[in-house]
């Protein structure tokens, strides 16, 4: 078995012990969609873009704890969605998110 790897992007590991929890549900959601992230940094923002990268979303994020966002879905259009986790604008974590 032959696996083809591309780098997306790169992340220093000593960014990503930044934050030990990233978790977004439900995952289909036609509803309010929970994310939750556990951090030990401050200047963490939350951000929510389209497939086309147009931003739908951004908060600042409380440091030093464990957290829920319940974030409502219902303006936005069924479809695939990215919820960002960035420092200085740079991405460190990255899931999708599938509105219906």
């Amino acid at each position: 078995i032959q696996f083809n790897s591309e780098l997306l992007s790169s992340t220093d590991v000593k960014e990503l012990n930044k934050i030990s929890t990233f978790v977004v549900y439900p995952n289909p959601t036609s509803g309010n969609v929970n994310i939750v992230y556990e951090t030990t940094e401050n200047n963490l923002h939350l951000v929510v873009t389209d497939v086309s990268g147009r931003m739908i979303h951004q908060q600042d994020l409380l440091a030093n704890g464990l957290y829920n966002i319940n974030l409502p879905t219902h303006n936005l259009s069924k479809g695939l969605y990215i919820i960002s986790l960035e420092d200085n604008q740079v991405s460190l974590l990255k899931k999708k998110l599938i509105v219906e």
